[in-house]
């Protein structure tokens, strides 16, 4: 919605997202480079702020609802990261996946593949998506070190669809070698 600039569908698809996923809310600014290519800056930050203030609203009325349930909203491991990110082994450790072996989490090897994907599909993305992917990862990447457990790389899922252009990309380039 957000490609074609259709920003009405997008406010409406917002409270579904919010509900589904409830850092959609940080996801929106994220948006921003799409929304602009169709729309002026003007509708755009409309938009978007609108988007937000529904997210914002909807987030703040769940955690009410379910305020009196035990436990915290949020856990905190930014210092156990920052320790865990700083250990070499933290980027050797393997997991067994139905009696296979496979790299964990933040495994130097899957980061090994991620730089290759970014290094070979950077040059086949549109600047809308390059913009909408720094902006996503100035967003993602501090909350993953905040609240997210070492290595649980699929709390970087607000650059999941810039990542998958990204594949796509890097095999164009493949193909054309």
């Amino acid at each position: 919605m957000a490609i074609q600039g259709r920003l009405l569908a997008l406010v409406l698809l917002t409270s579904f997202a919010t509900l589904n996923k409830e850092s959609f809310l940080f996801f929106l600014p994220a948006l921003y480079p799409f929304l602009r290519e169709k729309l002026d800056r003007k509708n755009t930050l409309a938009g978007l702020a609108l988007a937000i203030l529904v997210s914002g609203l909807l987030n703040a009325y769940v955690k009410f609802i379910f305020h009196q349930n035990p436990g915290d909203v949020a856990e905190i491991h930014f210092w156990e990261n920052l320790k865990e990110y700083l250990l070499p082994w933290t980027y050797m450790r393997i997991e067994w996946t139905y009696g296979l072996p496979s790299p964990e989490g933040a495994n130097l090897a899957t980061l090994v593949f991620i730089f290759i994907i970014v290094v070979r599909g950077i040059s086949q993305i549109s600047p809308a998506m390059k913009s909408h992917l720094l902006i996503a990862i100035s967003i993602n990447f501090p909350l993953f070190l905040v609240f997210c457990q070492t290595g649980e790389l699929r709390n970087l899922s607000m650059m999941f669809v810039g990542f998958v252009v990204l594949m796509a990309g890097a095999l164009k380039t493949v193909k054309s070698d």
